[in-house]
């Protein structure tokens, strides 16, 4: 066990425990002792999330997705994040992304048809929730 993931799971019961300052500094610290650790900046970028912080989680999500282009998780979540700012293009882009990776992730299906209705565009949306 390396230090830079000690921290990265303390800073996951951080999140468990509804301390997101915490697991923001857990995930800063095990991202400086490991660079190139792509679940911390995937997993601060959630937290970041959670403080409504979207512009930095999606800089996050970003990074994640450098480090390790077949992160399902990291394209999912930026989509999320980019629903939030009403940016329904890169939001669906990136839905898109995370089905061509992990097709079997319902969750992805629904928040692309979530965006695509956002946008006006009923009879994709209808597809993804099909």
């Amino acid at each position: 066990l390396t230090a830079a993931s000690a921290y990265y799971n303390r800073g996951i019961l951080y999140d468990k425990k509804n301390n997101t300052i915490g697991a923001i500094e857990d995930y800063t610290k095990s991202i400086e002792l490991n660079p190139k650790y792509p679940q911390a900046y995937n997993n601060r970028g959630n937290s970041y999330g959670d403080l409504n912080k979207q512009n930095e989680a999606i800089a996050d999500y970003t990074k994640a997705i450098e480090l390790d282009p077949k992160h399902s998780n990291a394209y999912y979540n930026r989509g999320v994040s980019s629903d939030k700012l009403m940016k329904y293009d890169e939001a669906i882009a990136d839905y898109s992304k995370a089905i061509s990776i992990d097709p079997n992730n319902a969750y992805t299906y629904y928040n692309k048809g979530i965006s695509l209705d956002r946008k006006g565009d009923f009879n994709q949306a209808i597809t993804c929730f099909s």
